[in-house]
């Protein structure tokens, strides 16, 4: 544990910061207590703590985007997510307006975390991003795991002049600023590139003007040099925005790559004063971003202050999310954005000699009104300027626009669209679906001292867009991804709720073409839930599909169980001492049962163990003896790690010693016994046993670290695969317990309550062992320990084939041997007898002292072939082949009729039936000699009438005797 992170040193930290914070902001203006602890301790022991470090720099911003305007009027509170969270990856817009906004927008850095390469590249210093303020997130947190970097966010306005919150930048930070321009995921899997080009990084050079005081928040400062490749954004610079106004803005929250969240309207625009309210989706690292409206894209202002971001939710931190008609707790209800008109006079025109004509949208309904705005520098002060109007349809009209705001060079004026029929210069656009409007501006200096002629086009639509292949994917147990087709661009919504009749929620995305994609969250697990689609298009048609009023439906699905709880320091909650865990392997998608009992006393005796020399946060291997394994997720392990924190690590040791859920949960598989910061070195002991069916490890009056009191905890490892947890006092108050397959922290995780588990002496146990019978995996037959060699869902004690997985438990014959094992399933033999060591008992082998595995039988007498002397003739009793000279009937029986045929052989040259069997002539050939005869005929009457035997019976066989002559 590396020393500058002991308590007195963290004191001391705090105390500088405070102090420093409240320096650099506002002397005088803020106390300790004004000031939210934001600060962690576990995020400052990383790494040098230096006023300019991204860290500091984020404490100092975040105790301003929490004020309530006025410096001294601070909350604990900082920015929410309203309604639904409308925050999109630049990668997936495609509307070319908020593209247009994007290019514009940038990181504030500090310097710190830039490297020059020296080719004319930069390194950023990015971070996943696990963990905020201190705490680890939640595992269904929107874009966790993606890289994050920098402080604050900011905007092009001139060529070399960028605009960014007031308390994000000011001049005894302006040398130590930088701004990374094009930070933005490359697609859902690809962050950014780290390496970047000189011509995306420029650094402060000076303040143009920044205020941060009371109603006041703003920075206006110019770069090193002009910026490369990217067009400054206009800014409003007169009037205000209007309630209702809907609007998007676009930056960095929480340092992330570039997001746009659209979805906001203005709650209060506060009249010409330097601020108004909006339900806009930002968080810290927002602050300073562009927030434009939609009606034209001007950007408004600039994002400064808000409600909270994040809430605890147990053992991690989440985004807050209030409804759309703002936040009901304490600090703002909604976020607030310095208006442009407080530091326009500070910013020149972007407007200049080359003249420009820009329609308001490109594409119209037919009902609609538009806009046309001119600027041209070579006009200001003409108050007016007229342009021609045409459409593809035949129409034509003059329209006059009005310089405003005066002396600006701006004119502006509007005309109602209409599908009325044609009427040229009526001061009413006439229009059908399809037709092309263009606006025409004569320039009479480009700037070259050369006439222009300035043209721009839209189009009409007056049509609503068609839906279809509505699906409902990627459904989990808190959020689903609702996907459709269009026809055209549209802007997909999506309205839910717990019924068809009350679709009380909604959620959009920004426009798309053609595939249109919306995630919904905040959904409760195992709920059925309803849903219809509606697609806007650019023109403001829509349409509605609710899947012919029956609505499409979903069911989320149940969460796991990850046997896995968090105790915070500051609840005290840790409840785990005299109480013992028993997670017993049960074959289900949890793969445990869990029951919790009282305890006074370790199972295992730790007296005689084997005492393990760990040091502060350190580890040794354990190998387990006899060939024995313990498991963990159905996986066997024949050693492990022990570590001095409280937990048994498999794979790799781990020296970790700030528990977390992150930590707990990878990337090595993990059983937190106890998981804190523990340090065997001030006190206790720490040991190992290995008994017959388990392997006990225990920590023994072990203290935290830089303290002097007491824990006991035990973990016992069947052989089996059962766990057991004891713990006796525990005077930690914080940690981490429970256990984890090493995948990291699951998508749908939701943290346990290990007190709340059945108790296992409380609940039926028909057979006494003291194992529920809803977790023994024997219910009517004693076995505590719950021996399960194959792993099937019946323990030793009571499967009928205890080393071969049979969950049917099958015993055809009513033995005492599942089929799965019975080596004669369908014949009873309690014994198992098997002389030939086949895969066949005696009881049911044809040739129970031959191994033939096969079991042929070519004549069905019951003898199997390998062991048959005569295998194509059927002789049960094995007594030999009486059909040679059985030449009459082939009945079997040797007779007078018999002889006659065998003189015919021999004396008259008659046919006999020849014997495949042998390789002699045919049956007549008793004596086997190979040639029919009259000592054939001798030898046959001497059987036939004097009860001869015929001198070599079996030659009827295959293969041909070797006793024969």
């Amino acid at each position: 544990m590396p020393s500058f992170s002991r308590p007195w040193f963290f004191a001391l930290i705090i105390a500088w910061v405070l102090l420093h914070s409240a320096i650099a902001i506002n002397p005088g203006s803020l106390t300790a207590n004004d000031v939210d602890s934001g600060l962690h301790i576990d995020e400052l022991a990383d790494k040098e703590y230096d006023p300019n470090s991204r860290i500091a720099r984020r404490r100092h911003v975040d105790i301003y985007s929490r004020q309530y305007r006025a410096p001294a009027e601070l909350t604990p509170l900082e920015r929410v997510i309203y309604g639904d969270d409308n925050r999109l990856d630049i990668y997936a817009v495609t509307d070319p307006n908020v593209l247009k906004l994007a290019q514009a927008a940038c990181l504030v850095v500090s310097t710190s975390e830039l490297s020059d390469n020296g080719d004319g590249t930069y390194t950023l210093d990015a971070v996943p991003w696990t963990s905020q303020s201190g705490w680890p997130l939640c595992s269904d947190e929107r874009f966790r795991g993606q890289l994050n970097a920098g402080f604050c966010s900011a905007y092009l306005v001139g060529d070399d002049i960028i605009v960014t919150a007031g308390h994000c930048v000011s001049a005894s930070s302006c040398g130590s600023s930088a701004f990374v321009f094009g930070f933005q995921q490359v697609d859902s899997l690809t962050g950014p590139s780290l390496t970047i080009s000189e011509d995306d990084v420029y650094f402060c050079s000076g303040i143009i003007d920044q205020v941060l005081s009371g109603d006041f928040d703003h920075c206006v400062l110019q770069l090193d040099r002009p910026v490369v490749g990217r067009e400054p954004l206009p800014i409003r610079r007169s009037g205000s925005v209007s309630d209702g106004d809907s609007l998007i803005v676009v930056g960095h929250p929480v340092g992330l790559p570039m997001k746009a969240a659209g979805g906001a309207i203005v709650q209060n625009a506060n009249g010409p004063t330097e601020w108004f309210q909006a339900n806009l989706d930002t968080y810290g690292g927002n602050s300073g971003s562009l927030v434009a409206n939609l009606t034209d894209f001007t950007v408004e202002g600039i994002l400064v202050r808000g409600a909270t971001d994040f809430d605890v939710d147990g053992s991690c931190i989440r985004s807050n999310q209030v409804p759309n008609s703002g936040n009901t707790g304490s600090g703002l209800q909604f976020e607030e954005v310095s208006k442009t008109i407080t530091f326009a006079g500070v910013i020149p025109e972007l407007i200049n000699s080359e003249g420009t004509c820009e329609l308001d949208r490109s594409t119209y309904a037919c009902s609609d009104a538009l806009s046309i705005e001119v600027a041209d520098a070579d006009l200001i002060d003409s108050v007016t300027v007229n342009v021609a109007l045409e459409t593809s349809n035949g129409d034509s009209e003059t329209v006059a626009l009005t310089e405003s705001p005066a002396s600006s060079g701006m004119f502006s004026g509007s005309l109602s669209v209409t599908d009325n029929a044609v009427v040229t210069d009526d001061g009413e656009v006439q229009v059908s679906d399809g037709t092309v409007i263009t606006v025409i501006y004569d320039d009479i200096d480009d700037g070259t001292g050369s006439p222009a002629t300035v043209v721009d086009t839209a189009t009409v639509d007056c049509v609503s867009p068609v839906i279809t292949n509505v699906q409902i994917t990627n459904i989990g147990g808190a959020e689903a991804t609702v996907t459709f087709e269009t026809n055209e661009t549209a802007t997909p919504v999506v309205r839910y709720g717990l019924s068809c009749g009350s679709l009380n929620q909604s959620t959009s995305g920004l426009a798309m073409p053609q595939f249109q994609q919306v995630v919904i969250g905040g959904l409760t697990p195992n709920t059925d839930y309803y849903v219809e689609v509606e697609a806007i298009d650019l023109a403001g048609n829509s349409v509605i599909d609710d899947n012919g009023g029956a609505c499409y439906t979903f069911t989320t699905e149940d969460v796991g169980d990850y046997f896995t709880e968090e105790f915070a320091t500051s609840d005290l909650d840790n409840d785990l001492d005299f109480a013992t865990l028993r997670f017993i392997p049960n074959g289900t998608s949890d793969q445990y049962d869990l029951c919790r009992y009282d305890a006074t006393s370790l199972p295992t005796d730790p007296t005689g163990g084997s005492a393990l020399s760990l040091g502060d946060d350190d580890y040794e291997l354990v190998t387990i003896a006899g060939g024995q394994q313990v498991y963990l997720y159905g996986v066997g392990y024949d050693r492990f790690y022990v570590g001095s924190n409280g937990f048994i690590t498999f794979g790799s040791g781990d020296t970790d010693y700030t528990e977390s859920l992150s930590d707990h949960f990878g990337p090595q598989p993990r059983l937190s016994v106890l998981f804190d910061d523990f340090n065997p070195v001030d006190g206790g002991t720490v040991s190992w046993t290995q008994l017959a069916d388990r392997i006990a490890v225990t920590w023994q009056d072990v203290p935290e670290y830089s303290t002097s009191n007491q824990n006991t905890f035990q973990a016992e490892l069947y052989f089996d695969g059962t766990i057991v947890f004891t713990h006796l006092a525990v005077a930690a108050a914080d940690g981490v317990a429970g256990i984890a397959d090493g995948g990291g922290i699951p998508g749908d995780f939701v943290e346990s309550d290990l007190s709340a588990y059945p108790d296992c002496s409380s609940c039926p146990d028909s057979d006494g062992d003291e194992v529920c019978d809803g977790d023994d995996n024997c219910p009517d037959t004693p076995n505590p320990g719950q021996e399960n060699a194959d792993a099937d869902s019946f323990g030793d004690a009571c499967d009928n084939c205890p080393a071969v997985a049979n969950e049917d438990q099958l015993n055809d014959d009513a033995d005492s041997l599942g089929n799965a094992c019975d080596n004669c399933p369908a014949v009873a033999n309690e014994d198992q007898l098997n002389d030939d060591a086949d895969s066949l008992g005696n009881a049911c082998d044809n040739c129970p002292a031959v191994d033939n595995p096969a079991q042929n039988d070519g004549d069905d007498d019951g003898i199997g072939d390998d062991c048959d002397n005569c295998p194509s003739y059927a002789n049960p009793g094995q007594e030999g082949c009486p059909h040679h000279g059985d030449l009459a009937a082939d009945d079997g029986l040797l007779t007078s009729e018999d002889l006659n045929v065998m003189i015919d052989v021999v004396f008259f040259n008659a046919q006999t039936t020849p014997d495949p069997g042998c390789p002699h002539v045919n049956r007549a050939d008793v004596n086997c000699d190979g040639i029919t005869d009259a000592i054939d005929v001798n030898e046959f009457i001497q059987t036939l009438f004097f009860n001869g035997p015929l001198p070599c019976d079996p030659c009827a066989c295959d293969p041909y005797p070797t006793n024969c002559p």
